[in-house]
């Protein structure tokens, strides 16, 4: 009867032990995660949206927009890559006044964000697309409609406002870093 409430308390201090160990790594695995959150602050003057970076204990701004006229960041989605190395965050940086959205990408494994240069309407970016070593994306027209033509339209690194689906299915477009 003793040896069997012995093995009983050692079973609950190894339980207790390994639980502990096992909370202690997950709130250390998630003090030096990478997280990517929108913010938004304002009041009856203005009102302004940030993308912010959260690494470590430290806060970076990677974008903001002002969003009185509607404004805003929109999340799309993380996405991983085959490989599943790769973990990818992707947003729509939309601006109301052109009608149209930049996308910011975010590299968590190599901790870096890139933006497109150009303004995209009804279009969004293929993720398979991405090339971060020749800095460029391939984007995708939204409505199911054919285009005139399934042609791709290569802008680079022209800063303009480029609606998809006009005239082409998809439209190539430079991405830069962002320092932040």
């Amino acid at each position: 009867m003793v040896r069997t409430i012995t093995i009983f308390f050692i079973g609950i201090l190894l339980s207790l032990s390994c639980g502990i160990s096992n909370s202690q790594q997950i709130a250390l695995k998630s003090k030096n995660q990478d997280t990517l959150f929108v913010t938004t602050q304002s009041n009856d003057s203005f009102c302004i949206s940030y993308l912010a970076l959260r690494q470590g204990g430290a806060k970076k701004t990677l974008t903001k927009v002002y969003c009185m006229d509607g404004s805003s960041i929109d999340f799309l989605g993380n996405f991983k890559g085959e490989d599943r190395q790769e973990r990818i965050g992707i947003y729509a940086i939309y601006n109301a006044a052109v009608d149209g959205s930049k996308f910011l990408f975010f590299d968590y494994l190599d901790r870096k964000a890139y933006i497109t240069y150009a303004y995209f309407s009804d279009c969004r970016p293929e993720y398979t697309s991405l090339d971060f070593e020749h800095r460029c994306v391939v984007l995708r027209k939204i409505d199911i409609f054919p285009s005139e033509s399934k042609d791709t339209l290569d802008i680079g690194k022209k800063q303009e406002y480029v609606i998809c689906g006009k005239k082409y299915q998809f439209v190539k477009a430079g991405i830069k870093s962002i320092i932040y």
